[in-house]
């Protein structure tokens, strides 16, 4: 519910009140985002045909990295002189999917992406409480976790009947123009 989002955004527990981390500093990182794009060629088709099995593949393929993602999840361990860092393999996020992107001279073009707003929040379940998440080593292997959205994004819309094409900087979906996919990404022109 919007209520329980603004209470992790304000550090709280949304069901039982207080905090939820250890610590509440006035500036503390409230949270990442982790940003899951789909290739120029995927978001036109979406955009003609309306097709619910597209984002359906989209929404699979970020929650199957997210689950892998949420696998590396660790928190610092400062107690009794200790500087580590634990895994904890959860984290706390929200998935947030959109169409376009945004716009140019007051028009979007197609863009399927996807923010996973992850909270600065994970469970130590050996300190038994919340902590801030160290996420480092997420962040450090981010060309990891995309190569494994597209792969799986690639695989699942294949299995729809959808080919798929390398390209110099990935692939896209086969029949489509260069000049089309450079046409309708604008914002990436700018």
């Amino acid at each position: 519910e919007r209520g329980d989002w603004q209470h992790l955004c304000d550090n709280e527990r949304p069901i039982t009140g207080g905090s939820l981390t250890a610590r509440s500093r006035g500036q503390r990182r409230v949270g990442y985002d982790f940003n899951f794009h789909a290739p120029k060629s995927v978001s036109l088709l979406m955009g003609a045909t309306q097709d619910p099995r597209i984002v359906e593949a989209f929404r699979q393929a970020v929650g199957e990295t997210m689950k892998e993602i949420e696998a590396d999840a660790k928190a610092r361990v400062r107690r009794s002189g200790q500087n580590e860092d634990r895994a904890t393999g959860n984290l706390l996020w929200g998935e947030y999917v959109h169409l376009t992107g945004r716009p140019v001279d007051g028009i979007p073009d197609p863009h399927l992406h996807a923010h996973c707003f992850v909270f600065n929040a994970t469970f130590d379940s050996k300190e038994s409480r919340w902590k801030a998440a160290q996420l480092g080593d997420i962040k450090r292997d981010a060309p990891y976790f995309e190569a494994v959205f597209h792969a799986a994004l690639a695989r699942k819309l294949e299995d729809l009947g959808l080919k798929t094409q390398r390209t110099a900087t990935g692939w896209e979906l086969a029949g489509f123009e260069k000049a089309t996919l450079q046409r309708f990404s604008r914002r990436t022109s700018q």
